[in-house]
């Protein structure tokens, strides 16, 4: 199954990413575990030391909020969109 990350333009620009990208997974923990080896500065930034999500940090998976992430062993569709978002205030 293939699957897209879909980073905070700020994170793309940090790892000099053009394009989201793309991996195979079958769940949500290999899609974590992908970023955790392949961008451990992004994944510390978005994941405390137990690898739960840090309290400001939403994740969607196909535009659905997955807050808990006890459900990491749930499978994903192919072509499915796992999307970050971090909320930015101002005034």
């Amino acid at each position: 199954m293939s699957c897209t990350i879909d980073l905070p333009k700020i994170y793309m620009q940090e790892l000099g990413l053009q394009d989201k990208p793309v991996i195979s997974a079958s769940n949500l923990e290999e899609v974590f575990n992908f970023m955790k080896i392949t961008y451990p500065s992004i994944f510390d930034q978005l994941f405390d030391s137990t690898g739960s999500a840090k309290q400001y940090v939403a994740i969607f998976l196909n535009g659905k909020n997955i807050r808990d992430l006890s459900i990491s062993n749930k499978l994903i569709e192919d072509d499915s969109i796992i999307s970050f978002m971090i909320p930015i205030a101002g005034g």
